[in-house]
């Protein structure tokens, strides 16, 4: 309920924007439909007068005939009367085909020819009754009772074609001496229709007597058919129902043609609009919901907005107080660095002096000699891991400043190594040099030196007894690469995709039981990054590390 009550005013456009729009959909099916009924109307009107006065220009032609053949001193031979017939159509500007046949009272064809042939298809001499049915004959026969015009059955013709006859009796003198039956293509006086543009959507149906159909090609009377094509807008090419239809029984000198006029395809109504409606609809709805849920949203944020604004004003003493706790806390840390850095460095340094001299003294024991050197390395190494810890911890609060300096790194590089040659020595490791053309350098020189220094001596700790250390430079492209290799232990992958994380890094010793935190390793990426580089590590388990310091030129 509480959903539907915060919703109710979309749920209402919903409800309405529905109904409209089904309104507007019914009332534009209906719109498209009597349209759509009105051009179908149009179309089959144009098609009954079309074939109407078609007919009626050839029975203008056949009257014309028989005034000639039944008015004439003489009757006419079949070249006057096809010279008196070509006269007449040409003066129409006619181009029908047209056979034209004299048949005596014994239905035997006397004479035959067409508009240009005479006998063209040999029926001199032929009787009717080959071609018409006793029923025909019947009709013939009554034919010849008077001098009306009668419109026989569409007729497929030997010629190939559909003809129309319109026959009358031949009479002269008082006596009847049979008809003539002239036939006119039905494909010829229908071809305007056809090849007109605004009947290309529609498709024509024709039946004789409400018997049989016919079309431009073939009677479907059940008769033999002599064309060899196929009308292809005969109604039966197309999914259509004879309600698709509309029909006019038009009646001509006797007989009844009932023709039929339909769309091609069936008339479906254009719902595109609606289509845009239904979506423009969702989405404007959606639109007013999202805003109303915003809305409603928009009130609930203030209302907790003001609860946290007050839980804020609590909070902010607690907060004061706090800060003043944490300077007291950061002056305690800066105190303890300053401690380490020289109340506990300060004496390690002059223990590393005393140790030194007495290193160089001469001593004939030798395991007092070695326990010295012992305590000088570990003290050289306390003192490292110091430094490492304060230049860290200063990286991290970002009190270390990045002081730039143009220096060969040849030399930089040098100095780190003549400072871990003796690291090198005590292991007997063999700490090689191999550096490319000396290039001057934008860098902070200390923070650089340092990182080259905590890689070398990573390496030395690493590397087994007698081992080999090399350090080496190349350019490529616009980067110095600084190379630290060993052949020491090397690393396990796993070890290695978490190198240089912080809460990865624990204590692993030297091959010679020297101790480290990683710090050193840590520092030096730090101070990589600041120079806009990178380190890269390639390992292999017991084979060996390459360290490759990537700097920008």
């Amino acid at each position: 309920m509480r959903i539907i009550k915060q919703n109710l005013w979309t749920l209402i456009i919903l409800i309405i924007g529905c109904i409209a729009i089904i309104l507007v959909d019914r009332n534009q099916k209906q719109n498209q439909l009597q349209k759509q009924t009105l051009i179908l109307e149009e179309s089959h009107n144009q098609v009954i007068s079309k074939f109407s006065i078609a007919i009626d220009k050839f029975a203008a032609v056949v009257s014309g005939m028989r005034s000639y053949m039944n008015l004439s001193n003489e009757i006419p031979s079949a070249e006057e009367l096809q010279h008196f017939v070509q006269n007449q159509l040409n003066d129409l500007n006619s181009k029908d085909s047209i056979v034209v046949s004299y048949i005596d009272t014994n239905h035997i064809f006397q004479y035959s020819f067409s508009r240009y042939h005479m006998n063209p298809v040999d029926l001199v001499g032929k009787s009717v009754s080959v071609f018409r049915s006793e029923e025909q004959l019947e009709v013939l026969n009554t034919l010849m009772l008077d001098d009306k015009l009668t419109l026989f059955p569409p007729i497929n013709l030997v010629e190939g074609w559909v003809g129309l006859p319109i026959n009358f009796r031949i009479h002269r003198e008082g006596r009847t001496l049979g008809y003539l039956a002239p036939i006119i293509s039905f494909e010829s006086i229908m071809h305007e229709l056809y090849e007109d543009e605004s009947s290309k959507d529609f498709v024509f149906k024709f039946k004789f007597n409400d018997m049989f159909d016919f079309d431009r090609t073939q009677v479907y009377d059940g008769t033999l058919v002599y064309s060899q094509q196929e009308d292809p807008e005969h109604y039966a090419n197309y999914e259509l129902e004879h309600t698709d239809f509309i029909y006019t029984n038009l009646f001509k000198y006797g007989s009844t043609i009932e023709i039929g006029t339909a769309y091609k395809e069936k008339v479906v109504a254009n719902s595109n609009f609606i289509y845009i409606l239904w979506i423009g609809h969702f989405i404007l709805t959606l639109l007013f919901f999202l805003l109303n849920k915003q809305m409603l949203r928009s009130r609930l944020l203030n209302r907790k907005m003001k609860e946290t604004n007050a839980l804020l004003m609590i909070n902010r003493e607690e907060t004061a107080r706090q800060n003043v706790e944490l300077t007291k806390l950061n002056v305690t840390k800066n105190k303890l660095f300053s401690i380490v850095g020289h109340d506990v460095k300060q004496p390690l340094n002059s223990i590393k002096g005393l140790l030194h001299l007495l290193e160089d003294e001469e001593i004939e024991d030798a395991g007092l000699k070695n326990i010295i050197t012992d305590l000088k390395d570990s003290t050289q190494s306390t003192v490292n891991l110091l430094d490492n810890l304060l230049r860290w911890s200063s990286t991290q609060t970002g009190s270390l400043d990045f002081n730039p300096t143009k220096f060969h790194i040849n030399s930089l590089i040098s100095e780190q190594f003549s400072i871990l040659k003796q690291q090198a020595s005590n292991k007997m490791i063999d700490l090689k040099l191999d550096l490319d053309k000396d290039l001057e350098l934008w860098a902070d020189k200390d923070m650089l030196g340092s990182a080259i220094r905590n890689l070398i001596s990573n390496a030395i700790k690493y590397s087994y007894e007698k081992g080999l250390v090399l350090v080496s430079t190349k350019v490529q492209k616009e980067f110095l690469i600084i190379e630290i290799e060993d052949n020491g232990t090397g690393m396990k992958q796993k070890e290695l995709d978490k190198f240089f994380e912080l809460q990865a890094q624990v204590s692993k010793m030297g091959t010679s039981g020297e101790s480290g935190t990683g710090l050193g390793l840590l520092l030096s990426q730090e101070f990589v990054k600041k120079h806009k580089g990178e380190i890269l590590v390639k390992t292999t388990l017991k084979k060996g590390t390459k360290f490759s310091i990537v700097l920008p030129l």
